[in-house]
């Protein structure tokens, strides 16, 4: 499990690696912890969202990891020595709207379908 200091990394320690001390390596199941930690901890400080959002970011992780298409998703975990930074991930849209406007006094439309 990720630690407080791992977890807010410039914030305990105000230190900020340069570009070249920064390391961009694959997702692997074994930072999933950390990253549903990571999401917890910051989701529930800056927008006051409470535990269940990281149960949540925990099983879209598990989802990820289990069924993942290799030819159009990745995830990818920054680090600095042996202390990770962030994430970012590619993932095809889960949802998608649809929406159009049929002209004055109609509503617009919009459906989402998986």
């Amino acid at each position: 499990m990720a630690t407080a200091a791992a977890l807010d990394w410039q914030g305990a320690t105000g230190y900020r690696p340069a570009m070249s001390q920064i390391d961009i390596r694959a997702f692997s199941p074994a930072d999933r912890d950390w990253l549903a930690a990571a999401h917890a901890q910051h989701y529930a400080r800056d927008a006051g969202f409470d535990d269940s959002f990281g149960v949540l970011v925990a099983q879209i992780l598990d989802e990820f990891i289990a069924q993942h298409d290799l030819a159009a998703e990745r995830g990818w975990i920054a680090w600095a020595g042996d202390v990770r930074l962030g994430s970012v991930f590619c993932v095809r849209p889960y949802y998608t709207t649809v929406g159009w406007f049929r002209g004055p006094g109609h509503d617009l439309q919009t459906d989402s379908y998986r």
